[in-house]
C-alpha cells in the first residue's frame, strides 16, 4: 500500500519528516518514490483530501483509514511504527 504525504512548500516540519522518511525506509527495505505519495496542498483538490480525513494539518499521513499528524508525526517511534502498520 502507499502512503500518502500531505506538505506544503516551505513547511519546516514537513522537511523534517521527509528527511526522516527518506532515512528509515531505505531500513525498511523500500523505496521512498513507490512507498510514498507526496501532495501539496496548494492544489485544491489535494486540500480536499486532506479535510476528508479530519485535518488540515501538515505534514499528515494517511494510508486508507490511518492518520498520522501533529505531534506524532514527529515523533520517530510513532512514525517507524505506523510505516510498519501500512506497509507491510
Amino acid at each position: 500500500m502507499q502512503v500518502n504525504l500531505f506538505t506544503h512548500e516551505g513547511c519546516a516540519n514537513c522537511k523534517l519528516v521527509k528527511a526522516q522518511l527518506l532515512r528509515i525506509l531505505p531500513e525498511m527495505g523500500l523505496d521512498y518514490q513507490s512507498a510514498i505519495r507526496e501532495q501539496d496542498i496548494d492544489d485544491p483538490n489535494v486540500l480536499a483530501d486532506l479535510m476528508m480525513l479530519d485535518t488540515e494539518q501538515v505534514p499528515t499521513l494517511s494510508a486508507g483509514n490511518a492518520v498520522l499528524t501533529g505531534k506524532d508525526i514527529l515523533n520517530e517511534a510513532r512514525l517507524r511504527s505506523f510505516l510498519r502498520e501500512q506497509l507491510k
